[in-house]
């Protein structure tokens, strides 16, 4: 349905809302007005109008009645109560020439009066549609305003000059009124629309983000069988690698055996990697805390990583402050897992002849910092907040260069929030990076007190 039709469609039904009540109004009028004026006119005649004003009355009536339970068109609807209220109108635009029966003062105000007080009240139950009411209103009373005119008593000229500018002013009063109630619907329908159409934009979004959710977990649950899978074979290569090494072969052989063992080992590494980003992304990866020494592992992982950075002829230095408590509870794997991922970055990234370096203090109250600073290539402005991004390298030629699948860095920092933390970097391009792992301060002695 047009905006249009709907507005005329309220605009009707109004005009049926308002209309039982004015019915009721007109009939109380009528009677009292007979009763008022039974003395001055013939029985007959006065007799004649209430029955020909309750036909009319009825009439309408029965119209309210039949659109309540039956289904009619709108336009037709209209039609059927314009004609049964212009009827009533024409009734009582009879009834004022048979009811002006003299000029007296009193008379013509009485008469006045009332058809004042019958056009106030079609103002309202008729004001929906202005041109309606305006037809009603004429037919009504310029029959008494003729009368007024013609009358021979000063006052009738006083009373049509009145009827005449009461007419003016319900006229104006009227249109007005009518479109106020015209512009309150449209912008009612308005208002619906709007709030549909916002209803719509919120369940499409919802249905969006169910459906990405429902997406997120299929990849996750597909990456997750999918490394399963692939790890069962690989550990069998990788089983019967070893087994196949530790048997007399030539030194060629042996070559290739490393060559295998080398390749299996990174494929490894790449499907570790998928595994667990996955189990963060599907929110399946659980710490598992123990109590540790967080300076020997340091010590200890350290000492894995620098045969790698001699071999690139790397600096490679670390410091633990001294004011670290002894005892920590963490993952141990995981808080390892993060610092091999940035170490072997630093590595990968900082040529010949450079440095990086390993830092662990204490940051702010309750908090400590482990840092991996090194002296690289850096990372461009634009790409710092990226780098945390799944399958995403600061540039596309890195993966050329250096290898890896861009997982690194975003299970480095999923990991980091899942134990409490958070990961920062800061970079200058071609000066190098620095990595900043801040985790809460969690000593054996917090357990004991927590517990």
């Amino acid at each position: 349905m047009k905006f249009r039709d709907k507005v005329f469609t309220e605009q009707v039904n109004y005009l049926y809302a308002q209309s039982a009540p004015s019915l009721g109004a007109i009939a109380f009028l009528a009677l009292f007005i007979a009763f008022a004026l039974k003395d001055r006119l013939e029985p007959s005649v006065l007799a004649e109008w209430l029955f020909l004003n309750a036909v009319v009355l009825s009439f309408r009536y029965g119209v309210l009645l039949y659109r309540r339970h039956r289904s009619l068109e709108v336009y037709v609807a209209y039609r059927l109560f314009a004609f049964s209220t212009l009827l009533n109108a024409l009734v009582w635009g009879v009834g004022a020439l048979v009811m002006f029966v003299d000029d007296s003062v009193g008379h013509q105000a009485f008469l006045g009066f009332v058809y004042a007080g019958i056009i106030a009240g079609a103002s309202i139950s008729l004001g929906s549609r202005k041109e309606l009411f305006l037809v009603y209103m004429l037919v009504m009373l310029l029959p008494l305003i003729y009368l007024f005119l013609s009358s021979e008593g000063g006052f009738g000229l006083h009373f049509g000059a009145m009827s005449f500018l009461f007419l003016l002013f319900m006229s104006l009063s009227s249109w007005k009124y009518g479109q106020t109630i015209e512009e309150s619907i449209r912008i009612r329908f308005e208002n619906d629309e709007l709030l549909a159409r916002v209803q719509e934009s919120q369940a499409q979004s919802e249905r969006a983000r169910e459906e990405a959710e429902s997406a997120a977990r299929m990849k996750s649950e597909f990456l997750a069988n999918m490394s399963h899978e692939i790890r069962t074979p690989m550990n069998a290569i990788v089983g019967f690698t070893t087994l196949l090494g530790k048997t007399p072969l030539s030194e060629k052989q042996q070559r290739y055996i490393n060559l295998i063992r080398s390749g299996n080992d990174s494929l490894l590494r790449v499907i570790n990697d998928i595994l667990d980003f996955s189990k963060i992304d599907a929110g399946k990866m659980h710490i598992d805390e123990t109590e540790f020494v967080l300076r020997d592992e340091i010590e200890t992982l350290c000492a894995f990583h620098t045969p790698t950075m001699e071999e690139k002829r790397i600096r490679f230095t670390h410091r633990v402050a001294e004011d670290i408590p002894a005892q920590v509870r963490y993952d141990r794997l995981r808080l390892r897992q993060i610092l091999d991922n940035l170490l072997n970055n630093a590595c990968k990234f900082t040529p010949e002849g450079g440095a990086v370096g390993l830092e662990l203090r204490l940051a702010k109250e309750g908090w400590i910092c482990l840092s991996v600073e090194d002296s690289g290539i850096g990372i461009p402005p634009e790409k710092l907040d990226a780098i945390f991004e799944a399958f995403t390298q600061a540039d596309g030629s890195t993966t050329r260069m250096h290898g890896g699948t861009g997982l690194g860095l975003s299970i480095a920092l999923g990991l980091a929030r899942l134990m409490g933390g958070s990961l920062h970097v800061s970079s200058q391009l071609g000066r190098g990076s620095r990595f900043e792992l801040n985790l809460p301060l969690v000593t054996p002695q917090d357990e004991a007190r927590l517990a």
